[in-house]
């Protein structure tokens, strides 16, 4: 997962497979694309550290920006897909 400037220093969302609903992130044109990661065994279990609100939003997570490296050790395969 990439850190763009300026906003590298922010933590990273993430969100498991039907978390997120994409009507309720904002204007549409921002958003264009889907990423998919495909990770090493217990990677769900390490990011419920940085799970947010668990009782309102299960299963979203803000990766902090200094641990953005050890999630990408963790990811064996990803698929960006078009959905506008």
């Amino acid at each position: 997962m990439p850190k763009p400037a300026p906003h590298q220093n922010n933590p990273k969302w993430i969100g498991n497979d039907a978390t997120v609903n994409p009507r309720t992130l904002g204007k549409s044109k921002n958003y264009t694309h889907r990423m998919e990661f495909h990770v090493e065994p217990g990677t769900r279990h390490w990011l419920k550290q940085y799970e947010v609100k668990p009782t309102n939003e299960p299963g979203r997570h803000a990766v902090p920006a200094d641990k953005i490296d050890e999630f990408n050790r963790r990811v064996k395969k990803f698929v960006i897909r078009r959905i506008r």
